[in-house]
């Protein structure tokens, strides 16, 4: 019984069946066998060290993944609390304006019955700083 074609030549040269009969280490013999070059095997003692220290550093990126996500949510917070804050500085600013406005300010001033001034005194402007009993430093 010779191999077929479709083996190649190395499988040929291989000692094996010849014309029916059977020889000990023979092709037929090799089905099964793995033709591959053994392997070291790992020792226990050195994969324990190996997967803690995949482990840890795991769990390590496990915590700074959620520390990055911690801080993202805290700035995202931030971010909120400014914008109702400058909304909030825009409404006083323009409540401010609006107490502020001289139209409103003489109708309440009629409303409390103050009078209009005869007359309107203008001060020059103080160059520098002036003490408590007007004299100047």
């Amino acid at each position: 019984m010779s191999a077929p074609s479709h083996f190649g030549s190395w499988l040929r040269e291989l000692p094996g069946t010849v014309r029916g009969r059977r020889e000990p280490k023979g092709r037929l013999d090799l089905i099964g066998l793995d033709m591959a070059p053994r392997r070291k095997r790992v020792r226990n003692t050195t994969l324990v060290p190996i997967i803690g220290a995949i482990v840890v550093c795991a769990l390590a990126l496990v915590w700074l993944r959620m520390d990055v996500v911690r801080m993202r949510y805290a700035a995202a917070e931030a971010v909120a609390e400014e914008r109702e804050l400058l909304d909030r500085k825009r409404k006083i600013t323009v409540e401010l304006l609006r107490l502020r406005e001289p139209t409103r300010l003489a109708e309440q001033a009629r409303k409390l019955g103050f009078a209009t001034p005869d007359r309107v005194i203008h001060l020059p402007a103080a160059a520098g700083p002036v003490a408590v009993d007007g004299t100047r430093p």
